[in-house]
């Protein structure tokens, strides 16, 4: 049977026990590790070789495309996503350098300082329909609020947004206060939790970053809103 993941009830850990009973069941089975790097260069893709038993750092494999290697090597820290049975899990490795391990060439990281994990989507994800005006201002109750263009939503409360390139979201970010606006119902608030963030590159070749992100705790407004927008039935919220 699968163990869950840490951060079950939280989706986040920092705890470096719970990290190292993760990496220990990713290692063991071989599954596969990827960063997804800037637009335009390819992803990097490996697997774990050693996890030091004293949780100072980890051992990558080197991908089988170069220009990855060097692209990671060149980041202060990294972003690893992989799947651990029905989890998704990610955890934040930073300091990357060329390593030997035994005979292989690899690359030291040290030991990640966080890991966060969820369960794989299985509510129907469906993108605003004829360009239905949704309008997100980020983290409008906290420290610095920005503007984001939502891509998708879905009734499980995952939402997908587009933002400036500049802004860095880490796994486990709350947006607090976020303001949704929509033309028939007005404007919504909710918090909301950061699940992944990458970088695209938009159709006009311009660059922004996409970001997942968990509604926590949403009102009745805002689970109307998501129903409508997919497609399932209102009910007596409608």
């Amino acid at each position: 049977m699968n163990r869950v993941p840490p951060g079950a009830a939280g989706l986040l850990s920092k705890s470096p026990y719970e990290i190292m009973r993760v990496l220990v069941a990713l290692r063991d089975r071989g599954e596969p590790i990827r960063v997804q790097l800037e637009s335009g260069k390819p992803s990097f893709a490996s697997r774990l070789l050693w996890i030091d038993p004293q949780m100072q750092f980890i051992v990558v494999a080197r991908s089988a495309d170069a220009a990855a290697d060097s692209a990671l090597l060149a980041r202060p820290r990294c972003i690893f996503t992989c799947a651990l049975g029905a989890w998704q899990v990610e955890f934040v490795a930073a300091e990357p350098r060329p390593f030997r391990h035994g005979e292989q060439d690899a690359i030291r990281l040290r030991f990640p300082e966080l890991m966060s994990g969820h369960q794989r989507r299985s509510e129907p994800r469906a993108a605003p329909r004829r360009e239905l005006p949704l309008r997100c201002l980020a983290d409008a109750g906290g420290v610095m609020s920005f503007d984001a263009h939502v891509i998708d939503i879905s009734s499980g409360g995952i939402a997908v947004l587009l933002y400036a390139p500049g802004i860095t979201l880490e796994p486990g970010t709350v947006l607090r206060g976020c303001v949704i606006e929509h033309p028939s119902i007005g404007t919504l608030s909710v918090d909301m939790e950061v699940r992944y963030s990458e970088p695209v590159q938009l159709k006009d070749g311009r660059r922004a970053r996409r970001a997942g992100c968990r509604f926590i705790a949403p009102r009745a407004e805002l689970k109307a809103l998501l129903r409508r927008i997919t497609g399932e039935a209102i009910g007596d919220d409608g």
